[in-house]
Order: C-alpha cells, then sequence, then structure tokens
C-alpha cells in the first residue's frame, strides 16, 4: 500500500489503481484516484458501494 500511496501523492492515479487493486484496497484513496485520473464511472461505483 505504501507504492500505491506514494504514486497516489505524486500524481501518478493510474500507477497507484493498480496497486490499490493487488492489494484488495477499496476506500476513499482508491475511488479518488479513479476519479482524478478521469474515470469518474468506477469512482461512483466506489463512492456508491463502500463510502456512502
Amino acid at each position: 500500500m505504501r507504492i500505491a500511496r506514494y504514486l497516489f501523492y505524486t500524481g501518478n492515479y493510474k500507477q497507484s489503481i493498480d496497486y490499490m487493486i493487488l492489494s484488495d484496497n477499496t476506500n476513499q484513496m482508491l475511488a479518488d484516484a479513479y476519479y482524478y485520473s478521469g474515470n469518474y464511472e468506477n469512482a461512483l461505483i466506489i463512492y456508491k458501494k463502500y463510502i456512502l
């Protein structure tokens, strides 16, 4: 998860998504990474399923 967090905070959202999926991390950061990378549909799914 450290690698995913580093990639996220350095702006590499698409790469961080891959690491988060591999670590089964389905939380706010994964949803944000999808959102910032332009994948709004997946971001909305995660927001609805795990956050709301």
